[in-house]
């Protein structure tokens, strides 16, 4: 058997490219199955079925794929088609202005595309196909099928005449893309696509310096953030020495002298332990007269009991040195 030549091949791809009865489900398909031609003369036709994408309605889509394949008409001039309305709203209620029916599910509207937005077209009004054509007998089918098939070839004959168009002109959008994939699917896709294209071309050798890499850079991160955290928690500590530092401070600040009401300084050294303690002696004011000697009350920090003092204490200058000096 003799091989069939490469270019056989092609044209009969290229010229029986789509089925006898496709979907339109993009504008890519709208511009193969139906291309615009401006003159008239040479116009193309579309003739499209209105469904859904419901089981009901594949009867109606066997009729219309029937009366496609046994039409005498060139495929070249005139092609069959179909389109779901509810993924195609804009486009159907672009051309459903001027049809008899509100409904437009199962109905054929035939349009010529003059560009790529101006289209002529024109609803079959005459012919209705059923949803369910197998509740029917099958002489009422074959009557039904007849009936439909020939008022279409009648109509297509008609619009197919140089001096004859569709009766209405409007413009439409383009169509939306049914197999279009959402952004996050195409992210999806390419990273399953980069990670099985990494996966086939990666070797035994290339795998422990890809781990040590990552291990590497898990490390610096897990380290610069316990440096950060103990950094933060040295800051916070800091913080709160400095705020009780400045409360006493205040509170140190606050003590007000009476000259008038003192009788005199003590100062208490100790040069063993490194501290001083000064307070000033004070009597009440209503018993100015008295010798006795009464103390003020001074603040937790600053205070020094004399009374524990004993005189070796006193007495040695390595250990604390005590002065009175009396305001004249």
């Amino acid at each position: 058997m003799p091989d069939i030549p490469t270019t056989t091949l092609n044209n009969i791809i290229t010229h029986n490219k789509y089925l006898i009865f496709p979907r339109l489900s993009s504008q890519d398909m709208l511009d193969s199955v139906c291309p615009a031609e401006w003159n008239r003369p040479r116009k193309r036709l579309c003739v499209v079925l209105v469904t859904e994408n419901t089981s009901s309605h594949e009867g109606a889509r066997t009729i219309m794929r029937k009366i496609a394949h046994e039409s005498a008409v060139s495929r070249e001039r005139v092609r069959f088609a179909y389109i779901y309305q509810e993924r195609q709203n804009d486009f159907i209620g672009a051309i459903s202005k001027h049809n008899h029916s509100k409904d437009t599910l199962l109905q054929i509207v035939i349009f010529w595309r003059r560009d790529n937005k101006q289209i002529r077209y024109e609803w079959v009004n005459d012919v209705v196909l059923q949803e369910d054509t197998k509740a029917l007998e099958n002489y009422t089918q074959e009557q039904h099928f007849n009936y439909t098939k020939q008022k279409m070839d009648s109509v297509i004959l008609r619009l197919l005449r140089s001096s004859e168009a569709p009766s209405y002109e409007t413009e439409v959008k383009a169509l939306l893309d049914e197999h279009a994939e959402s952004a996050v699917m195409r992210m999806l896709n390419r990273l399953l696509l980069t990670i099985e294209h990494t996966m086939d071309n990666l070797g035994p050798e290339h795998i422990l310096p890809a781990v040590s890499v990552i291990g590497t850079v898990v490390c610096i991160c897990i380290v610069g953030y316990l440096m950060s955290y103990l950094l933060h928690l040295e800051e916070k500590d800091i913080q709160q020495k400095k705020s009780k530092h400045e409360d006493n401070s205040s509170e140190s600040r606050e003590i007000k002298i009476n000259p008038r009401n003192c009788i005199g300084t003590v100062i208490a050294l100790n040069g063993h332990r490194k501290y001083f303690c000064m307070y000033h002696a004070k009597h009440p004011e209503s018993n100015r007269g008295t010798k006795s000697l009464h103390l003020l009350e001074l603040p937790n920090l600053v205070r020094l009991r004399l009374d524990l003092l004993n005189p070796s204490e006193l007495t040695n200058p390595l250990h604390s040195r005590l002065a009175i000096r009396s305001d004249p």
